[in-house]
């Protein structure tokens, strides 16, 4: 009898065992030399998983509900002396959800083994939390924490820097940047991160799911104003300054590592011109992206004088003259001091959508404009890295000419608008690092005993750097709004289809179509003279075919009929 009793507890010892194998879970934080900000899906003992002085130097977990701190301090003979002392608590248990700080002596490994917990809901305090996932997978910040009116701010801190998401932020990585701190997109478990919330929130975490933002890489190619699109396999894209990978054989990426509104997106391919550049992300999650290769006829600057000579060394004699391969655009450097050996590119603007941040030039109040011509200036070192003016201690006086004119409008026609009794001004525009900003005047000049005319700046005005520049017309006088709306179908049906880029030749007007297939562009035009507005739909994703539309100006309102 005796041994039978044995017998039966040895099977339910047995069977227990089986059961605790079963439901407990086991989990490694690993940690690198320094402070970590982690978290655990299991509940941590600190005494028994951190308690290698020789390992960890303090533990610390931020008590939101008493706005105060909890620290353990490894190998401290009396356990919480020094947390008494200093007005903190005594730190004894982490549990599931909870951030925490551990300051490591070098890289260490942190084994955990429990019950891991059913809910993945987050409680958060009104100020800041502290706080970690208990969930399986990776979270975006922008699909959590985007309401602005219950959140002020997210942090993690990733690689001895800090990355931070503002909700109320409308172009993501502006605060982040002007502090060198990088943007949060992405959070995952493991980790520890700060929310700062506006009041006592509890947030659903699952079942939350980032939908990807994908993307289509097209090159214009084309002459005079009548571009076509072709898609761009293996180019480089990065989102918001991650790695997303490179394009398919059509051009398209796809990724869920972002947050808000906007991204900062950057493509790169050899022999093309980099693509850096802010998008608002559509109601589609679509955005498309044009790129144009890089002028084929770049020109070599020898450096002036040594580094040390920078200052006070000669000014080397030029002019020094780089044109475009098709002779339409040039850069005339004059006065030249260099202490950098460059590579410098001049590649004319093919079409509108292909220049980078167009819509910012609005920002500049020269009223109504037309963007009418320009040239992206490319320059590198002598390893073929991407080099400011500055680095390359560039200092000169730079003349722009260009004959190549982009939209509706042509240089007699342009000449007309800004000429004794027009309407209209013709500016010069450099890109600098901190966007578009306004030179000074332009003009149309014939060129001495020919009948080509050209735009280039008025008598005075000139740059000192090797910026990308622009030429626009302006005008204060009111202008002719037009408006397009349409659909967008598959062939031989009604159906609508969502997420097709719709463009205009000749204007900087774009649309991505909605859920039905509707789109609007709007068209604010100048007096250019009759034309059509020749809609294109280049490459929806799901490559049914190309649609085109007619849009024809009210002649009676054309000048001179």
């Amino acid at each position: 009898m005796f041994k039978k009793k044995i017998l039966w507890m040895c099977c339910f010892c047995f069977l227990f065992l089986l059961f605790f194998m079963a439901t407990a879970s086991a989990s490694i934080i690993s940690t690198s030399d320094g402070w970590n900000l982690k978290s655990s899906g299991i509940t941590i003992t600190v005494s028994e998983s951190l308690a290698d002085d020789t390992k960890f130097v303090s533990v610390w977990k931020w008590e939101s509900g008493n706005n105060s701190w909890a620290v353990y301090l490894p190998g401290e003979p009396t356990a919480g002396e020094y947390a008494t002392s200093k007005g903190f608590a005594p730190l004894t248990t982490i549990s599931p959800g909870e951030g925490f700080w551990v300051n490591s002596k070098g890289s260490q490994s942190i084994s955990v083994t429990g019950t891991e917990v059913s809910s993945t809901d987050l409680t958060l305090n009104s100020g800041w939390n502290l706080k970690g996932l208990t969930t399986d997978s990776s979270i975006t910040a922008g699909a959590i924490f985007s309401d602005d009116t219950k959140f002020a701010s997210v942090w993690k801190w990733e690689t001895d820097k800090w990355t931070v998401y503002l909700p109320s932020e409308e172009t993501q990585g502006t605060y982040a940047n002007s502090k060198g701190f990088a943007v949060l997109t992405t959070i995952s478990p493991g980790e520890g991160f700060w929310v700062n919330a506006k009041g006592s929130e509890t947030v659903n975490i699952s079942g939350v799911e980032t939908p990807p933002l994908v993307g289509k890489v097209s090159e214009v190619v084309g002459k005079n104003d009548k571009n076509s699109y072709k898609a761009v396999p293996g180019a480089v894209v990065s989102i918001n300054n991650v790695l997303t990978g490179k394009t398919d054989s059509q051009g398209k990426f796809e990724t869920t590592d972002y947050s808000g509104s906007s991204v900062t997106v950057n493509v790169e391919l050899p022999g093309y011109v980099p693509f850096n550049e802010i998008m608002t992300i559509p109601e589609s999650n679509q955005i498309y992206i044009f790129i144009q290769k890089q002028d084929t006829n770049p020109e070599e600057l020898e450096a002036t004088q040594s580094f040390s000579r920078a200052i006070s060394g000669p000014w080397k004699p030029t002019p020094k003259v780089i044109t475009s391969s098709d002779n339409t655009t040039s850069i005339q450097i004059t006065n030249m001091q260099l202490t950098k050996d460059i590579t410098l590119a001049v590649t004319p603007y093919k079409s509108l959508n292909t220049i980078p941040d167009i819509d910012a030039i609005a920002d500049l109040n020269l009223g109504t404009v037309d963007v009418v011509g320009g040239a992206d200036v490319s320059v590198v070192d002598s390893e073929g890295n991407p080099i400011t003016s500055k680095e390359a201690g560039f200092s000169a006086q730079v003349i722009l000419k260009t004959t190549k004119v982009l939209g509706k409008w042509d240089l007699d026609k342009i000449q007309t608008k800004t000429g004794s009794g027009g309407s209209g001004k013709l500016y010069l525009l450099s890109r600098t690092p901190q966007g578009w900003k306004t030179v000074g005047q332009a003009r149309v000049e014939q060129k001495e005993n020919s009948s080509v005319k050209n735009m280039l700046p008025d008598n005075g005005v000139t740059m000192t750097s090797l910026n990308s520049f622009l030429f626009v017309l302006a005008t204060t006088e009111e202008v002719k709004e037009n408006q397009i709306s349409g659909k967008v179908v598959k062939a031989g049906t009604e159906e609508g289809i969502p997420g097709v880029y719709v463009g205009a030749d000749g204007f900087f007007t774009e649309a991505v179509t909605d859920a039905s297939g509707n789109f609007t562009l709007d068209l604010d035009i100048m007096d250019a003279g009759c034309y059509g507005a020749k809609l294109t739909i280049p490459f929806p994703l799901c490559m049914e075919r190309w649609v085109l539309r007619r849009f024809q100006r009210d002649p009676h309102r054309c000048p001179g009929q």
